[in-house]
């Protein structure tokens, strides 16, 4: 079996088969159905005989050979244009570098195998057979688009083989790569320039120009603009390269002027005029008031006076801009015309009421003012004076809108005096009254007189109004009052007669003294009065009276009629008893009588422990301290409050918080304002004279701006401050206040208080506070102003120590300050009394503030056996007073 070449297909059926044997007929025919270009070995044939019966079918081999003789296909392309043969005429297209080219092959026969390229940078194109004949070195094999990456003229040739290296050539057409815009001259990009400045165009290119458009519009590659507005200028070549410029042309400004005359009120306005108006714009004149906003021009032309601006404006063009320019001009006024000048009004006198000084006048074209004085102040009232004197009025007329002012004139104008009269009345008083004020001194004036003494000056003084009395006899006060501006001077006297006193003051006429005035001589009297010499040695005996004499030898006794002799009881205090610093083991000494004195023999007594008490004698029995004898020491019944028991089951208010119903529930109000508050806060809390305050309330408020205030009654108030508080502060407080208290000796208190209001009080908690406590306290409606003195009485020393000053407020309360509670003397004085403290040296000494300063007896430290006798009547005087007072109680 043979079989013949196939020429340029991949068809089995076109195969021609040729058998060597054809004795049997039958059909032959390929099986194959996969050709391929060149040798094909084992493709199976298949004999069909016709006689099928008598014969099979059978198969075999061939080798079949398949010749390929087509040439391959393809195209050379950039942009839009393609070729697919090889070109003998060539003409140049325009392109960018960022054109690529781009080859696409084919082939039907055996198919494609490598496709090449050659650029051939030329003008000239080369012939088939130049190109054939290139070598394998100039050829470049083929893997994606070409990119030309500088200007140049160029020719891309391909060449394509297929499998069975069949070779097909195809060309470019020419090739020209621009990569350059063109170039637009004659005007910059961005830059703006003037009218009549024409700005003439130029447009060229390395390569081949397309278009030049100005605005859109296609021009030539040189063109002249002159009119203002915004030009765009695009030009592009072949390549498609573009350039583009934008610049403006701007309208050509005008210088423009405006002129016009002024006139007079009520005359002819005159015409405005322009110049400048180059482009022949449109003229619009305007008018405003000089200084006034632009917003207020308008074309009306003025009539009245004033001071105007003209604005001529001129209309923009199509070339040329607008503009405007102003004028200042001026409506000069008119005359105003005075019909009836104002006269001085004649025959004034002083009235003690204003009176017209001048008549009207009258004017037409403005206003009349007036003025009194050269330094007075123009209005358009006719002036008017009371006082007596000599005026000066002017007038001038101030023209209206539209016309002229007229010049100041002056007219003299006078106001007579009256005459002064006083009246007054005689006084009659007693050497020893108080200092008094001039009274019953009437005039007719209103004025207030001088006063000078013009007799008896040893009788009287005289400050200011205000007479003080020297001795007995007859003065004489002249009342003054100077010539004065309405009134005339005038003087009258007042006559003073002073009489001899009835009694010079006198002391107590019993008196309380400390248990270490054991004389008569050792009691303190007041200025001017001292014991008679038969009494001054006459002892004093512990708590029964004592009678002496004291008799008035001041240098003044002559001027009194009587009362200068006087017999007073004298009663001496019990010796205090001062306990040991520290807490003895046992209660200290204790009497406890069980019947009233009459029946002392049938009282048992118990005797008490001295082991534990230490003895420091104090100067005055009535200094006893706190706790221990004051009691017994006290006057029953004087004292405004009485110490009670204090418990913490007293229900507070908190104010503001009304459901709130015990201490625990106050202090965590007071804890949660005391971490929130951002400022000072105040919390009033109204309490019980005998409330106990807890330890838990300070607490939570120390540290914080929260402020305690605590409403006790009865005028008294205690303030605590939150950052007062300290560590140091005491479990709980008791701040329980005794007004007019009698803990401290009267010859100290009442020697250093002199003639001031004085009283005492006594804080019922013991010992230190830890912080600064306020207490405000009324003191009296009629002591507002002056201060309070706070004095602390100290039991050891017998002494007061000055504390701390206050002014009284206008409603009488003052604010004083606390550290301790103890015994403390309030006197209320026109100054500060710091300097008024008590001198434990011999001799006594005038205090800076008034009051006097008390000597007293420095105490023995040591121990003497007689000591303990004493303690002993101590104490037994002690329970006797406490027996006194608890059948006092019953009673």
């Amino acid at each position: 079996m043979t079989a013949e070449t196939l020429n340029d297909s991949t068809d089995p059926s076109g195969v021609r088969l040729t058998r060597t044997v054809t004795t049997v007929p039958g059909t032959l025919a390929l099986d194959s159905t996969a050709l391929r270009y060149g040798r094909n070995e084992n493709c199976t044939w298949r004999f069909t005989p016709t006689d099928t019966t008598n014969y099979e079918t059978i198969t075999g081999t061939v080798d079949v050979t398949v010749n390929d003789s087509l040439e391959p296909t393809g195209e050379v392309s950039i942009k839009e244009s393609a070729w697919s043969t090889f070109l003998s005429t060539i003409t140049f297209g325009w392109y960018k570098l960022t054109d690529k080219v781009r080859i696409t092959a084919s082939d039907s026969g055996s198919g494609v195998d490598k496709v090449y390229y050659f650029i051939h940078e030329s003008n000239t194109p080369l012939s088939r057979d130049e190109v054939i004949g290139k070598d394998a070195s100039d050829w470049t094999e083929y893997s994606g688009p070409i990119a030309i990456d500088h200007d140049a003229r160029c020719i891309v040739y391909v060449k394509i083989e297929d499998v069975y290296a069949n070779k097909a050539y195809i060309s470019s057409d020419g090739l020209s790569f621009d990569s350059t815009a063109p170039t637009i001259d004659g005007a910059t990009d961005g830059a703006s320039y003037v009218y009549g400045n024409n700005i003439t165009l130029s447009v060229t290119d390395g390569g081949e120009l397309d278009t030049v458009k100005i605005n859109g519009e296609t021009k030539t590659s040189s063109e002249t603009i002159q009119d203002a507005g915004s030009y765009t200028v695009t030009a592009t070549d072949k390549a498609g390269n573009t350039s583009t410029i934008a610049f403006t042309i701007t309208k050509a400004p005008i210088n423009v002027g405006a002129s016009i005359e002024g006139w007079t009120y009520g005359g002819t306005a005159s015409t405005p005029s322009v110049t400048g108006n180059t482009g022949n714009g449109t003229v619009t004149y305007e008018y405003k008031v000089q200084g006034a906003a632009d917003s207020t021009y308008t074309t009306t032309v003025p009539v009245n006076h004033g001071d105007y601006t003209l604005r001529a404006t001129v209309a923009a063009t199509d070339n040329y801009q607008g503009g405007s320019a102003t004028a200042d001009f001026s409506i000069a006024k008119a005359d105003a015309t005075l019909s009836q000048a104002p006269a001085a009004v004649a025959d004034l006198s002083y009235t003690g009421s204003l009176q017209d000084l001048v008549t009207a006048g009258t004017v037409t074209g403005g206003t009349i003012q007036y003025k009194l004085g050269a330094s007075g102040t123009y209005g358009t009232s006719v002036p008017k004076a009371k006082d007596a004197g000599d005026y000066t009025v002017y007038y001038k007329v101030t023209g209206d809108q539209n016309h002229n002012d007229i010049a100041e004139t002056s007219v003299a104008v006078s106001i007579a005096q009256q005459t002064t009269s006083i009246t007054t009345t005689p006084v009659s008083k007693h050497y020893g009254d108080s200092a008094f004020a001039i009274t019953g001194v009437t005039n007719n004036v209103g004025a207030t007189p001088t006063y000078a003494v013009t007799a008896g000056t040893d009788v009287i003084s005289l400050s200011g109004s205000t007479v003080t009395i020297l001795k007995p006899g007859s003065a004489t006060i002249t009342a003054s009052i100077p010539v004065s501006t309405n009134y005339t001077a005038a003087t009258a006297t007042i006559a003073v007669t002073v009489a001899n006193g009835a009694q010079p003051a006198q002391p107590a006429a019993t008196m309380t003294t400390a248990y270490a005035n054991d004389t008569v001589s050792k009691v303190s009297l007041p200025t001017g009065w001292t014991w008679v010499a038969a009494d001054r040695d006459t002892a004093l005996t512990v708590g029964t009276a004592v009678t002496a004499h004291a008799e008035y030898t001041a240098d003044d006794a002559a001027y009194y009629d009587g009362g200068k002799s006087l017999e007073i009881a004298i009663t001496r205090q019990a010796q205090p008893v001062t306990p040991a610093p520290s807490t003895p083991s046992t209660p200290a000494a204790t009497v406890t009588p069980s019947a009233p004195a009459a029946t002392a023999a049938a009282t048992t007594t118990t005797t008490p422990d001295l082991s534990s008490l230490v003895l420091t004698p104090v100067a005055g029995a009535a200094a006893a301290t706190a706790n221990t004898v004051a009691a017994a020491n006290r006057d029953a019944g004087n004292d405004t409050a009485v110490a009670g028991s204090r418990t913490e089951s007293s229900q507070p208010h908190l104010e503001g918080h009304e459901g709130l119903s015990s201490w625990n529930d106050i202090a965590d109000v007071i804890k949660e304002s005391s971490e929130a508050a951002a400022e000072e806060k105040t919390l009033s809390i109204e309490i019980d004279r005998d409330a106990k305050i807890p330890a838990a309330v300070f607490e939570a408020a120390k540290g914080s701006d929260v402020t305690l205030v605590f409403e006790m009654g009865d005028g008294i108030t205690w303030s605590v401050k939150g950052t007062d508080i300290t560590d140091g502060a005491a479990a709980s407080m008791d701040f329980g206040v005794t007004r007019d208290s009698h803990n401290i000796p009267n010859e100290v208190a009442g020697t250093l208080a002199g003639d001031h209001f004085s009283t005492q009080i006594s804080l019922d908690f013991d010992g230190p506070f830890g912080f600064t406590a306020t207490l405000t306290m009324d003191m009296g409606s009629e002591n507002a102003g002056k201060i309070a003195n706070l004095f602390y009485f100290d039991p050891d020393t017998n002494n007061l120590e000055f504390i701390y000053a206050g002014e009284i407020g206008e409603n009488g309360s003052a604010d004083l300050e606390f550290t301790h509670a103890s015994d403390y003397l309030i006197v209320v004085a026109d100054e500060s009394m710091e300097t008024a403290v008590i001198d434990t040296s011999a001799g006594n000494t005038e205090s800076s503030s008034g009051g006097a300063v008390v000597a007293t007896e420095a105490p023995e430290k040591g121990w003497n056996p007689i000591w303990i006798i004493l303690l002993v009547g101590v104490v037994i005087i002690v329970g006797i007073g406490m027996m006194m007072v608890k059948n006092k109680e019953e009673k």
